[in-house]
Protein backbone atom coordinates (compact mmCIF):
# COMPACT_ATOMS: atom_id res chain seq x y z
CA UNK A 1 0.00 0.00 0.00
CA UNK A 2 1.48 3.35 -0.68
CA UNK A 3 2.39 5.41 2.10
CA UNK A 4 1.32 9.36 2.50
CA UNK A 5 4.32 11.02 1.02
CA UNK A 6 3.99 8.25 -2.26
CA UNK A 7 0.64 10.25 -2.45
CA UNK A 8 1.80 13.18 -2.25
CA UNK A 9 4.53 12.95 -4.91
CA UNK A 10 2.04 11.64 -7.26
CA UNK A 11 0.02 14.50 -6.82
CA UNK A 12 3.37 16.90 -6.93
CA UNK A 13 4.32 14.92 -10.00
CA UNK A 14 1.07 15.58 -11.84
CA UNK A 15 1.36 19.62 -10.64
CA UNK A 16 4.74 19.56 -12.17
CA UNK A 17 3.77 18.16 -15.42
CA UNK A 18 5.33 15.03 -15.01
CA UNK A 19 8.28 15.82 -13.36
CA UNK A 20 9.07 12.98 -11.43
CA UNK A 21 12.05 14.35 -9.47
CA UNK A 22 10.74 17.78 -8.59
CA UNK A 23 7.46 16.23 -7.83
CA UNK A 24 9.84 13.57 -4.99
CA UNK A 25 11.15 16.84 -3.58
CA UNK A 26 8.33 19.00 -3.32
CA UNK A 27 6.30 16.07 -1.48
CA UNK A 28 9.14 15.67 1.17
CA UNK A 29 12.23 13.27 -0.44
CA UNK A 30 15.64 14.39 -0.14
CA UNK A 31 17.18 16.02 -3.21
CA UNK A 32 19.78 12.50 -3.32
CA UNK A 33 16.89 10.51 -3.29
CA UNK A 34 15.01 12.26 -6.06
CA UNK A 35 18.43 11.87 -8.36
CA UNK A 36 17.17 8.75 -8.99
CA UNK A 37 13.43 8.76 -9.37
CA UNK A 38 13.51 4.93 -10.36
CA UNK A 39 13.23 4.65 -6.38
CA UNK A 40 9.64 5.40 -6.53
CA UNK A 41 8.92 4.69 -9.75
CA UNK A 42 9.46 1.24 -10.36
CA UNK A 43 8.15 0.36 -6.61
CA UNK A 44 4.57 -1.95 -6.12
CA UNK A 45 2.92 1.03 -4.56
CA UNK A 46 3.93 3.09 -7.66
CA UNK A 47 2.15 0.82 -9.68
CA UNK A 48 -1.20 0.56 -7.41
CA UNK A 49 -1.03 4.10 -7.81
CA UNK A 50 -0.80 4.60 -11.40
CA UNK A 51 -3.75 1.86 -11.44
CA UNK A 52 -5.87 4.06 -9.54
CA UNK A 53 -5.02 7.34 -10.95
CA UNK A 54 -4.15 6.32 -14.62
CA UNK A 55 -6.54 3.14 -15.51
CA UNK A 56 -5.65 1.21 -18.61
CA UNK A 57 -9.14 2.56 -19.63
CA UNK A 58 -8.14 5.92 -19.86
CA UNK A 59 -4.58 5.41 -20.85
CA UNK A 60 -6.46 3.64 -24.37
CA UNK A 61 -9.13 6.18 -24.11
CA UNK A 62 -5.58 9.18 -24.71
CA UNK A 63 -4.30 6.63 -26.74
CA UNK A 64 -6.99 6.64 -29.00
CA UNK A 65 -7.72 10.34 -28.93
CA UNK A 66 -3.39 11.03 -29.60
CA UNK A 67 -3.90 8.75 -32.49
CA UNK A 68 -5.87 11.56 -34.56
CA UNK A 69 -4.12 14.45 -32.67
CA UNK A 70 -3.60 16.93 -35.32
CA UNK A 71 -2.06 20.95 -35.44
CA UNK A 72 -2.06 23.65 -37.78
CA UNK A 73 -0.01 23.44 -40.48
CA UNK A 74 1.18 26.07 -43.02
CA UNK A 75 2.63 26.17 -46.63
CA UNK A 76 3.23 28.37 -49.13
CA UNK A 77 3.15 27.44 -52.89
CA UNK A 78 3.68 29.03 -56.35
CA UNK A 79 0.76 30.42 -58.36
CA UNK A 80 1.41 28.12 -60.96
CA UNK A 81 0.33 25.00 -58.54
CA UNK A 82 -3.34 25.13 -58.69
CA UNK A 83 -5.63 24.34 -55.44
CA UNK A 84 -6.99 20.73 -56.59
CA UNK A 85 -3.10 19.99 -56.83
CA UNK A 86 -2.30 21.29 -53.59
CA UNK A 87 -5.22 19.38 -51.69
CA UNK A 88 -4.62 16.09 -53.55
CA UNK A 89 -0.67 16.67 -52.93
CA UNK A 90 -1.56 17.53 -48.92
CA UNK A 91 -4.28 14.95 -49.02
CA UNK A 92 -1.50 12.30 -49.83
CA UNK A 93 0.43 13.11 -46.68
CA UNK A 94 -3.00 12.61 -44.57
CA UNK A 95 -3.29 16.75 -44.17
CA UNK A 96 -6.90 17.97 -44.96
CA UNK A 97 -6.38 21.34 -45.97
CA UNK A 98 -8.33 23.97 -44.33
CA UNK A 99 -8.09 27.63 -45.86
CA UNK A 100 -6.24 29.28 -49.31
CA UNK A 101 -5.09 32.80 -49.24
CA UNK A 102 -4.28 33.85 -53.37
CA UNK A 103 -2.13 36.64 -53.69
CA UNK A 104 -0.38 38.48 -56.71
CA UNK A 105 2.80 36.02 -56.16
CA UNK A 106 2.12 32.86 -54.07
CA UNK A 107 -0.74 30.63 -52.45
CA UNK A 108 -0.60 30.20 -48.50
CA UNK A 109 -2.34 27.13 -47.62
CA UNK A 110 -3.39 26.70 -44.01
CA UNK A 111 -3.86 22.91 -43.30
CA UNK A 112 -4.37 20.28 -40.56
CA UNK A 113 -1.65 17.79 -39.80
CA UNK A 114 -1.09 15.10 -37.15
CA UNK A 115 0.82 16.81 -34.97
CA UNK A 116 3.14 13.22 -34.01
CA UNK A 117 5.79 14.98 -31.82
CA UNK A 118 2.64 15.44 -29.54
CA UNK A 119 1.29 11.37 -30.23
CA UNK A 120 4.36 10.43 -29.44
CA UNK A 121 5.30 12.08 -26.29
CA UNK A 122 2.14 11.61 -24.58
CA UNK A 123 2.24 7.83 -25.33
CA UNK A 124 5.88 7.91 -24.34
CA UNK A 125 5.10 9.34 -20.91
CA UNK A 126 1.69 7.05 -20.24
CA UNK A 127 3.81 4.02 -20.82
CA UNK A 128 6.28 5.07 -18.71
CA UNK A 129 4.31 5.89 -16.41
CA UNK A 130 2.94 2.87 -16.39
CA UNK A 131 5.69 0.77 -16.53
CA UNK A 132 4.61 -0.75 -20.06
CA UNK A 133 8.37 -0.29 -21.66
CA UNK A 134 9.79 -2.55 -18.59
CA UNK A 135 12.14 -5.93 -19.46
CA UNK A 136 10.48 -5.12 -23.24
CA UNK A 137 11.85 -3.64 -26.57
CA UNK A 138 9.93 -2.32 -29.65
CA UNK A 139 11.69 -3.11 -32.90
CA UNK A 140 10.75 -3.30 -36.42
CA UNK A 141 12.20 -6.53 -38.37
CA UNK A 142 13.27 -5.26 -42.03
CA UNK A 143 14.17 -7.64 -44.48
CA UNK A 144 15.53 -7.24 -47.75
CA UNK A 145 16.41 -9.62 -50.99
CA UNK A 146 19.59 -7.79 -52.18
CA UNK A 147 19.85 -10.66 -55.00
CA UNK A 148 16.28 -9.12 -56.29
CA UNK A 149 16.96 -5.35 -55.38
CA UNK A 150 20.49 -4.35 -56.21
CA UNK A 151 19.42 -2.70 -59.03
CA UNK A 152 17.55 -0.68 -56.67
CA UNK A 153 20.31 -0.41 -54.04
CA UNK A 154 23.63 -0.79 -56.17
Amino acid sequence: MATNKQKKAIEKIVENHGNVSKGMIEAGYSPQTAKNPKNLTKSKAWNDLMNTYLSDEEVAKKHNELLNATGVGHMVFPLDVTDEQIIKLLAEANCIVKRFMHSETQTHVWFFAADNNARKAALDMAYKLKNKYQGSSVGVAVQINFNEDKEKYG
